[in-house]
């Protein structure tokens, strides 16, 4: 019994951790154009440390995860206003410590996502982009899948605000199958070009959890920044760290009870981004 509360810690913990990372070089209302293709490689690096109260003794009331884990993408665009990206991860180590240390490893699962630019700024007031991903549940027991397929649809506009300097805001639902948690998020950003060789993005990120089984809704609040650095012709190197903060949890499973408190997670990283 303790195992699959353990269990569905660790699930939550996922959710409190996912998709945060930084966009691609292109803004996320971009198109590639036909015959363009885009390649990224990023590094991750996480940790997170949380107490929890419950009502069955235990020897810890604190869980911590570190994790080193890598993303791999590449992006078509196929004319007509639509691109089409596939990507993968793989953890390297991911290591979370309740009264047990567990670690995982391996490959995660494969994602695709296709886009579609509706309409451009040249001619309406914003451009405004849609979108449509999903994750397949193609990991193996042994890796480090979520044992889901996850739908997830997306529209994101961007608006030129000064010279050089781009707002943006995505909405995007992730829709879980096996009654897992959906979430919804909404993403606020900036994206600022210094110069040739440089640009500053920050992001604002806020997302409801909805509940699962014994598990309540949650929310968390993240901020973000990364810098393009252009170290070649349509070569970008790409440093990011951002925080994010979830609200309390409350889990029931039976006559077990545990009080989930607030945490901090933080990442940092680096991706290498090549377009041609």
């Amino acid at each position: 019994m303790k195992s699959s509360v353990i269990g569905v810690l660790f699930a939550c913990l996922m959710l409190v951790a996912g998709n945060a990372r930084a966009e691609h070089k292109l803004l996320v209302t971009e198109v590639l154009d036909a015959g363009q293709i885009e390649a990224e490689a990023t590094f991750e690096y996480l940790h997170l440390e949380q107490d929890f109260d419950a009502n069955f003794p235990v020897a810890e009331d604190e869980r911590t995860l570190n994790a080193q884990e890598t993303f791999y993408s590449l992006g078509v665009g196929i004319g007509h206003d639509l691109e089409v990206s596939v990507e993968i991860p793989y953890v390297i180590f991911e290591k979370e410590k309740i009264e047990e240390t567990e670690e995982v490893d391996g490959f995660g699962d494969l994602a695709i996502e296709g886009k579609y630019r509706v309409f451009e700024e040249e001619h309406m007031p914003f451009t405004l982009t849609a979108g449509l991903g999903v994750k397949f549940d193609t990991a193996g027991e042994d890796d480090a899948g979520t044992g889901t397929t996850d739908i997830s649809p997306f529209l994101a506009v961007s608006k030129e605000l000064a010279e050089h300097v781009e707002g943006y805001a995505v909405y995007r639902a992730v829709l879980v199958n096996h009654d897992g948690s959906d979430e919804h998020s909404l993403t606020f950003g900036v994206e600022a070009e210094l110069n040739e060789t440089l640009t500053l993005d920050v992001a604002l990120r806020a997302a409801h959890n909805t509940s699962e089984d014994e598990v309540s809704s949650f929310q968390t609040y993240g901020i973000e920044a990364a810098a393009y650095v252009q170290v070649a012709r349509n070569l970008y190197l790409i440093p990011f760290a951002g925080v994010e903060r979830s609200t309390s949890i409350d889990l029931e499973e039976g006559p077990l009870e545990i009080d989930i408190d607030p945490a901090n997670l933080y990442r940092a990283g680096l991706s290498v981004y090549y377009l041609y």
